[in-house]
């Protein structure tokens, strides 16, 4: 593997291939050049700012490609990049900024006038300001063992929970990504899920790693189907990193032949395809661990697997005792990689409990209920516990029950009780539903609103779909 970093390499292909399209998005492109000297540029305000290794920069930007640019400045000045997500409400963000203590942000004016999360406006770097240096590459003193990025979880069980990762975890994922369907110069690789997804992060990275192109989908290729397939069609994209959800629709109505798409975020349902040569991979990973597995659909497969790990990664299926049980049987999925991330960020405690020692290896629990085949298959069942995992989030049920019940108040609904919150499939697709008793109707699309307002803008209609809750049933 070569030891070479990313923003080493941005540096060397900013000079080796300057005009080489780096990163697109709705505004325009930049070739590796200018994205070179926009990054020497942040780079320069972050070391004004005493910025140096292993100090955090929190990235707080809309659905752009100077969030690449900010990651890689980032880096140059050897500090952490922590991806702060436009969508998340005001309160976890400032949870995320407190408790990582980052240092400096960097963001753009539009978006912090909008903002309503205090913080000293001289840490602040705003991209409105930046113009670019091209005459000084910053070389930190940073190796493949030093921290690169602390990756927040969406945070739908309480408090976002941080999670540390090496530049080796990030060059591990893309030789990864690289024997599943090549990467190269002449990759052009979309972008449609938040920042703040590991998978994202990832994909983005490993396709500049390899001096590729990639492209932020617009709005409209966001929101709708089929401007995503024209999208794809009319940029020539070559790798698509989508939603689960969304890539079984485009493989099922569109002839996507000659695209690799990867589908993250939740179990991939069953599905016809429309074309015989389709590249669908059904990948399966963690903000703890990176990718783990990929499986190569066509479709018909039944259940639909989600494969067998790299050479460099390890999985056991376990019982209650962590006994490793024999194929066939479910059981509790665990993982140990080389490298793996060191545990939750200041939290010891549940890194001890979500970590064990077993066989003289560490492993990760994922709480995923999973079953192996006697050819080293693996396909999920589904939780361990009752956490949901939904376009990409995991869910507790029981906090939104909470929610739920605290909007039925507001409404002054009486008599209301037994809410359940639960996993359905509609029409072959997962939606969060809500169970009720009740004496009386309630008006469920209030009840939508006020838990939307509860939860903030952290659902966002481009994860979750345009409601909250899609069905909801009362029982009498």
């Amino acid at each position: 593997m070569n030891n070479e970093l990313i923003h080493q390499k941005i540096s060397r292909y900013s000079i080796e291939t300057p005009a080489k399209v780096a990163a697109k998005d709705e505004s325009g492109i930049l070739s590796y050049s200018e994205f070179n000297a926009r990054a020497n540029d942040i780079a320069t305000k972050l070391t004004r700012l005493g910025i140096c290794k292993g100090t955090i920069v929190g990235v707080y930007l809309p659905y752009i490609k100077d969030f690449a640019v900010s990651a890689i400045a980032v880096w140059k000045v050897g500090g952490i990049f922590m991806p702060m997500d436009d969508a998340y409400p005001s309160q976890r963000l400032k949870y995320m900024v407190e408790n990582s203590e980052a240092s400096a942000l960097i963001s753009c004016r539009s978006l912090w006038a909008t903002n309503s999360f205090t913080y000293p406006a001289d840490k602040i770097i705003f991209i409105d300001d930046i113009s670019e240096d091209k005459n000084f590459n910053y070389t930190a003193d940073v190796n493949q063992d030093s921290t690169a990025m602390l990756l927040y979880t969406s945070g739908t069980t309480g408090q976002p929970k941080g999670v540390l990762h090496t530049y080796d975890m990030l060059s591990h994922f893309t030789d990864w990504l690289d024997k599943s369907v090549a990467l190269n110069s002449n990759s052009k690789t979309a972008i449609l899920t938040r920042f703040t997804f590991v998978g994202t992060v990832m994909f983005m990275f490993s396709t500049l790693f390899k001096c590729g192109t990639i492209n932020l989908a617009p709005k409209f290729a966001r929101d709708d189907i089929e401007f995503l397939y024209q999208f794809l069609q009319q940029e020539k994209i070559s790798h698509a990193f989508i939603p689960s959800g969304l890539a079984t629709m485009l493989a099922e109505d569109y002839d996507i032949t000659g695209i690799a798409v990867f589908a993250a975020g939740e179990n991939l349902r069953n599905f016809k395809a429309y074309s015989k040569n389709i590249c669908l991979w059904n990948c399966y990973g963690s903000t703890e661990t990176g990718g783990i597995m990929t499986a190569k659909i066509k479709g018909d497969e039944n259940p639909i697997p989600i494969g067998k790990p790299p050479c460099d990664t390890e999985i056991i299926l376990v019982d209650e005792k962590f006994n490793q049980v024999k194929a066939g049987e479910p059981s509790e999925l665990l993982v140990s990689k080389n490298p793996m991330s060191e545990g939750y960020f200041k939290l010891p405690e549940l890194t001890a409990q979500k970590g064990i020692k077993l066989n003289g290896r560490v492993w990760y629990r994922t709480g995923d209920l999973a079953k192996c085949n006697e050819l080293g298959i693996i396909n999920l069942l589904g939780r361990i516990d009752n956490l949901i995992k939904l376009r990409g989030f995991r869910i507790e049920p029981g906090e939104v029950e909470i929610q739920v019940a605290n909007a039925v108040k507001e409404i002054n609904c009486s008599n209301v009780k037994n809410i359940v919150v639960t996993l359905k499939n509609i029409r072959n697709t997962d939606y969060l539903v809500c169970y009720y008793e009740a004496e009386q109707e309630i008006d469920t699309n209030l009840v939508k609103k006020k838990i939307f307002k509860s939860f903030g803008r952290l659902y966002d209609p481009r994860s979750m779909g345009k409601d909250f809750f899609d069905a909801a049933q009362c029982q009498r």
